[in-house]
């Protein structure tokens, strides 16, 4: 079953059950919160409709600039982006399932993601396999370009650039990390840099018009 939600008088979305479950959750929530709290989330949701264009859809200032000076200017936005999900996830968290596998020599760590979510990818310090097993979505790199990916999709995960993820269906994502290291929480303290956080918002379950 289907529920279309009216954003504005010019635009609505469509929610499965799933995803319009959250909605109303979200709907109780908001009634919790005080005139200073919504503000707040209002100003992080306004934050992210300014620097979705630039993220999201690959809308850089000038793509003859340097790359070092788009890396630069990507690396602004996305530090504006987290501080909003922060935010956002202070208010409407989301958990999303994650599933651990060990074998020997191999960390394999499997997330699943709902539609119209945001997230952004910790910082890796190796170089490692992913793959795509459902789904369909948008990845913006270290330098604002964006490439579509649909499963099935098998890829190279190089070490260093920070991503956003835009996922347009429900999303299966798996990561393959060579290691001996046997607990997940060991393996990411070791393997990852800390200057950030990963984080995921399923915004597309939450319309911007109930904050009013």
């Amino acid at each position: 079953m289907e529920t279309s939600i009216q954003v504005d008088s010019e635009k609505s979305i469509t929610l499965n059950e799933d995803q319009y479950a959250v909605y109303l959750s979200h709907l109780e929530k908001l009634e919790t919160l005080s005139d200073e709290q919504r503000a707040e989330l209002s100003g992080a949701f306004d934050e992210i409709k300014e620097i979705y264009p630039f993220i999201c859809l690959g809308a850089v200032s000038d793509q003859t600039q340097d790359r070092e000076v788009r890396r630069a200017e990507f690396k602004v936005k996305i530090d504006r982006l987290e501080l909003a999900l922060e935010k956002i996830d202070k208010y409407l968290p989301e958990e999303f399932v994650t599933l651990h596998k060990i074998t020997e020599g191999m960390y394999i760590r499997e997330i699943h993601v709902p539609a119209g979510s945001i997230f952004t990818s910790i910082t890796h310090k190796t170089q490692h396999p992913f793959v795509i097993s459902k789904g369909v979505c948008d990845i913006c790199n270290e330098i604002g370009d964006v490439t579509r990916y649909s499963a099935p999709h098998t890829g190279i995960t190089d070490p260093g650039p920070r991503r956003v993820f835009l996922v347009h269906s429900d999303l299966v994502l798996t990561t393959f990390h060579a290691t001996d290291i046997k607990d997940p929480d060991e393996w990411i303290s070791k393997n990852t840099l800390h200057e950030n956080k990963s984080f995921l918002s399923g915004l597309k379950c939450y319309t911007r018009k109930e904050l009013a």
